[in-house]
């Protein structure tokens, strides 16, 4: 019998199966930390500098900072495969789905980068001197404009092509 892998459906899938490892890590090892189950990245109505800080700080308590970071490392693999997923899903206008694709990937990226800068101290990293306990943070969560973008364009662009593809 010869299966042949087609790459759409495969990269989908795989995006797919990365989401549930990456919410699963999320909602029973790294929410349970905080009273409130705050995860940075599905806070759609925003978080303060002082909502992170207070996240790094049981993150850094409990020992699941390294955990974190790796579940940000798993959402490059998860950004890849559903980048992958979106662009073959244009066949004779790649550059549409690249476009479309990378306006997303870009929100969810900058989100993770910020995230990472914001809770390097409390992934594992030594602090530098100079600072008693906790890095200084600025004012306002920067990350928060990404995170927005990223839960309300990830949604509407599976859902539109599911959507698309569905009635073919």
């Amino acid at each position: 019998m010869n299966l042949r892998l087609h790459p759409r459906p495969t990269a989908g899938l795989g995006a797919l199966a990365v989401l549930a490892l990456m919410a699963a890590l999320l909602h029973w090892k790294i929410a349970p930390l905080t009273d409130s189950g705050f995860l940075p990245q599905l806070a759609f109505r925003g978080y303060s500098s002082l909502d992170l800080q207070a996240f790094g700080t049981e993150l850094l308590r409990s020992g699941e900072g390294g955990l974190y970071r790796n579940i940000l490392r798993l959402d490059l693999l998860f950004m890849g495969l559903w980048g992958l997923w979106v662009v073959l899903a244009f066949p004779d206008r790649r550059a549409v789905g690249m476009a479309l694709a990378g306006v997303v990937l870009v929100c969810d990226l900058a989100e993770n980068v910020l995230l990472q800068q914001a809770l390097d101290w409390a992934m594992g990293r030594s602090l530098p001197t100079g600072w008693v306990l906790y890095p200084p943070l600025i004012e306002d969560a920067q990350a928060v404009p990404f995170t927005r973008a990223k839960l309300l364009l990830y949604p509407l662009v599976t859902g539109g092509l599911l959507l698309r593809d569905l009635g073919r």
